[in-house]
């Protein structure tokens, strides 16, 4: 698959600053494109989104790099490209893309959000951190972008800024934990799930007086593998909630019959 006639591009290097810290990024100077091509760029580009949400990723690829092709100066298209490479595992080719989306626009936050799906993925977990900020600076009201720094500063064992971070994600949507799966080709995703994930929203939802939610997570969890079942009895949130059957017939289901001994985990 050629790649190299989709850059032709004339190119000023310039600083992006990323959260305080300054990331050299190319910035691309556009340039105009005939308006026939821009529609039909975009006509393409809507092509990849239902075959990406079928799906169909390398389909979608395909339209995306068609879509760049015929408007190469659209940070939008550039995102979507590193998107469909992201889920595709390519994970060179997707900083490549995101960084001309970022080159043709510093200011876009659904890029930088991107980065940092990337960055996650690739275990670079502080710089992922320092790009969700920045999208979140540039888009405050984004709930997934919220989520997505909750993850990372989960990865860095930051459970309190992940719990702050999980509170404005819910405060700003509280259904953005059932649309993480479909939440659409423009914002890339870090899946917030696994045993230490569910475990933590378990504990939102019961601070949130949400009990049924709290202990669907919370056997997501266990289900998991969640082991550290001390702080089943000691995390606060679950003070309420510790006195219900339900919650006590969920931990008979798990085995955990009792509190573990200080310095034993089940």
């Amino acid at each position: 698959m050629a790649m190299s006639k989709c850059w032709y591009f004339s190119i000023i290097i310039a600083t992006v600053a990323a959260a305080g810290c300054a990331t050299r990024i190319p910035a691309i100077q556009k340039l105009p494109v005939a308006a026939e091509d821009a529609a039909r760029a975009g006509v393409v580009a809507r092509d990849g989104d239902l075959l990406i949400s079928r799906g169909e990723t390398y389909a979608a690829l395909l339209k995306y790099l068609d879509a760049v092709k015929l408007d190469p100066y659209s940070e939008v298209f550039h995102n979507k490209l590193a998107i469909a490479y992201t889920k595709l595992n390519y994970y060179d080719r997707a900083l490549e893309a995101i960084r001309r989306s970022l080159g043709l626009s510093g200011q876009y936050p659904y890029g930088y959000n991107t980065l940092g799906t990337i960055q996650m993925l690739q275990g670079k977990r502080s710089a992922a951190l320092r790009s969700f900020q920045r999208a979140i600076h540039l888009s405050p009201g984004n709930a997934f972008f919220y989520l997505n720094l909750a993850s990372a500063h989960l990865e860095k064992n930051e459970g309190d800024k992940a719990m702050e971070a999980l509170r404005q994600a819910l405060a700003l949507d509280p259904e953005v934990l059932t649309r993480q799966g479909g939440i659409g080709v423009q914002s890339a995703s870090v899946q917030f799930s696994g045993s230490n994930q569910n475990y933590f929203l378990a504990r939102l939802y019961a601070e949130r007086g949400q009990d049924q939610r709290a202990l669907d997570f919370l056997r997501k969890a266990l289900s998991a593998g969640f082991t550290d079942v001390e702080k089943l009895w000691t995390d606060r949130e679950f003070e309420k909630l510790r006195e219900t059957q339900e919650f006590k017939d969920l931990l008979e289901e798990f085995g955990i019959t009792d509190r573990p001994r200080p310095g034993r985990v089940s």
